[in-house]
């Protein structure tokens, strides 16, 4: 088994075991002395969604149930939606390479494995948002900016 590790050649019979069953070194101590998982994205990834079946059939259902509903753009007081919309036309292909429902789909795993979905959002020359682009949550860092005493005055910036 992957868990299961010789601490040396000297004592051969000596057995580690990683108390969270993963590959022993992927838990690290915390300042209190306790071990704890690595509770990473990657390691979400790879332990929750790629071993677990439970946890991939749940966020797999939601990605294939998440299409029979449509996102639609209405103008104020009209009761059909506008389907040659920038806004539409931009969600019907959000950038060259992934189609509106593998985008909500990319964007629900990564929601449901982090907590957070980011979108980096491409304009053109003119300032208008022409792509859509799904990052994954463990690329980006939370940059605090200026601050006032007021939380409600603080200002946050993302880096990819």
């Amino acid at each position: 088994m992957a868990w299961l590790h010789t601490t040396s050649k000297a004592l051969p019979n000596v057995v580690r075991v990683d108390p969270f069953g993963g590959a022993y070194g992927q838990s690290r101590p915390n300042l209190d002395g306790m071990l704890y998982p690595d509770a990473s994205y990657t390691s979400y990834a790879r332990d929750g969604f790629g071993r677990n079946e439970l946890v991939y059939a749940c966020i797999m259902h939601k990605c294939r149930t998440l299409p029979q509903g449509v996102l639609r753009v209405y103008a104020d007081g009209q009761a059909e939606p506008l389907e040659d919309h920038p806004l539409r036309k931009l969600i019907l292909q959000p950038n060259d390479v992934t189609s509106e429902v593998e985008f909500e789909q990319i964007l629900i795993i990564h929601l449901d494995l982090s907590g957070s979905a980011f979108i980096l959002i491409g304009r053109d020359l003119f300032g208008r948002p022409n792509e859509l682009w799904p990052i994954r949550p463990d690329l980006v860092r939370v940059i605090p900016a200026a601050r006032g005493d007021n939380p409600r005055n603080w200002r946050w910036g993302y880096q990819p």
